[in-house]
């Protein structure tokens, strides 16, 4: 196996978001990947920080609009673990 692998590509899927007055519409291309080591993350000056965390858990946390519904569509379903 390599370091990165593609498990699953999802369907685009459109999401709206307001953000300080203005609407935004964007279209989001999912992709599922497995990764051997934490070390192939980087973020770019867009992010703070990252971490792992259990699809559960997504929905008590502060993320962009849409990815509880790109979770779903790439395992079928947030309540794993």
């Amino acid at each position: 196996m390599d370091a990165l692998e593609l498990v699953r590509k999802g369907d685009p899927i459109e999401i709206s978001d307001t953000y300080e007055g203005r609407r935004y519409n964007w279209i989001v291309y999912p992709f599922l990947f497995h990764v051997q080591t934490k070390e192939l993350v980087h973020i770019d000056w867009e992010h703070e920080e990252y971490r792992w965390v259990y699809p559960s858990e997504v929905r008590k946390l502060e993320t962009v609009p849409g990815l509880d519904e790109v979770i779903t569509q790439l395992l079928g379903t947030m309540d794993i673990l």
